[in-house]
C-alpha cells in the first residue's frame, strides 16, 4: 500500500493513503514526513463477528480515523478458518475474526482497530 506520512503522533504516525487517513505504529527504523512509503498494513487485533466487526452498507473500501480509532470499510475476498481476507483496492490484508460462520465472501465489512494495534511495515526496511 502507498502511504504518505503526515505527521509524528508522540509514538505513532499519521498518514494518508489513496483510501483515506489513519494512524499507526511505524514498524520500520528512520522516516521521513511528508515522503511516500509503499508498507504492508496490519490489524493486529482479535475480532469477533457481530461485536466489534460488522457488516456495512457502505460499498466502499476506506480508512478513516476517528475519536482515537481507525475506522475500516472494507471488502471480504476469502474466509478459510478463522482468517478472512479483505481488500483495499489492490492490497490483500489478513485478519483474525471468530464466529464467521454465517459471513460470505464479497460482503463488505466495517471494523475499527486502535493506532496501537495498526501496524505499518515499509517493504524492504
Amino acid at each position: 500500500m502507498k502511504i504518505k506520512l503526515i505527521e509524528e503522533v508522540v509514538d505513532k504516525i499519521a498518514f494518508s493513503t489513496s483510501f483515506g487517513n489513519g494512524v499507526a505504529k511505524w514498524y520500520g527504523g528512520e522516516f521521513c514526513i511528508s515522503e511516500y512509503y509503499d508498507v504492508e498494513i496490519d490489524f493486529d487485533s482479535e475480532y469477533i463477528w457481530g461485536v466489534n466487526i460488522l457488516y456495512s452498507d457502505r460499498l466502499c473500501e476506506k480508512i478513516s480515523f476517528e475519536n482515537g480509532m481507525n475506522k475500516v470499510f472494507s471488502k471480504i475476498i476469502a474466509i478459510e478458518e478463522d482468517v478472512v481476507t479483505i481488500q483495499l483496492g489492490k492490497n490483500v490484508i489478513f485478519i483474525e475474526v471468530f464466529g464467521i460462520e454465517d459471513v460470505s465472501v464479497g460482503c463488505f465489512v466495517m471494523f475499527y482497530s486502535s493506532p496501537d494495534k495498526t501496524i505499518l511495515t515499509p517493504f524492504n526496511a
